[in-house]
């Protein structure tokens, strides 16, 4: 029982329910025209839609695409001389245990990698990220609140506050680091964000002659991919990892355009 319920509950909820919804529309509009109609020719379109989402919300394929950047790169423990940790969404004016606004759940699980790291290598906290969006908090400034309150000492985090994406957190805090005369640094972001992470961060921080270490985290896929019948169903959580991972891919496509 618990299984068929959670197989309904997929078809009855996004995206499976607009996979289905798209499904029926196109076997309508093919009932409704001929070959070689405009309406025919709708409903082939409605049917290659509920084909590509069905097929970008399942876990399979979304493992699949996100696999190949978070394993791109693998943790290793070395001498450095600051941990720089990428920001990753926060909001503003939400309530939290030591104040307000918080950060995001890639936020968080970098700054959980981030705290582990500082207190086995006892080097500071260099944390990148602005305030996006008006309807967003300054991720740098949540972050070091959340961080004291963690117990880490001031004097052991610096801030960079101004950067809104990825090439910006790799500007600002090349310049950051230089001026802090650090020569080896740990990158601490998501395993997925990684690989574009170190084409920005490289372009930068090789100007400056530090060394960069990345640390990948907050992994979303396992290694030994194991498949069930769940796998090949539409969900949210699939659907996730293909968009993220396809937004990844075409970041780096951009930044190795000419």
């Amino acid at each position: 029982m618990l299984y068929f319920s959670k197989f309904v509950a997929l078809w009855l909820l996004p995206p499976g329910l607009f996979v289905l919804l798209l499904f029926f529309a196109a076997l309508f509009l093919f009932r409704q025209g001929k070959a070689g109609s405009y309406t025919y020719g709708f409903g082939k379109c409605c049917l290659v839609g509920a084909a590509l989402l069905y097929m970008l919300s399942t876990d399979v394929v979304g493992s699949m695409l996100l696999r190949p950047l978070e394993y791109a790169y693998t943790p290793r423990k070395t001498a450095v001389d600051a941990i720089v940790v990428l920001g990753g969404g926060a909001t503003p004016n939400t309530p939290d245990i030591s104040g307000n606004g918080n950060v995001g759940p890639f936020a968080a699980n970098r700054l959980l990698t981030a705290v582990q790291l500082q207190r086995q290598t006892g080097v500071p906290i260099l944390v990148t990220g602005g305030k996006v969006f008006a309807n967003s908090g300054n991720e740098a400034e949540i972050s070091q609140r959340i961080l004291l309150n963690l117990g880490l000492d001031k004097s052991k985090i610096v801030l960079e506050k101004q950067a809104r994406n990825t090439t910006e957190n790799a500007k600002f805090s090349a310049l950051l680091a230089s001026e802090k005369q650090y020569k080896r640094v740990y990158i601490v972001t998501s395993a997925f964000h990684m690989p574009r992470s170190m084409l920005n961060f490289e372009r930068f921080y090789k100007i400056q002659g530090i060394e960069l270490v990345p640390y990948p985290c907050d992994f979303m896929t396992s290694p030994n991919y194991v498949t069930s019948v769940f796998s090949w169903l539409p969900q949210f959580n699939g659907l996730e990892m293909s968009c993220i991972a396809l937004h990844e891919y075409l970041g780096i496509i951009a930044l190795k355009l000419p």
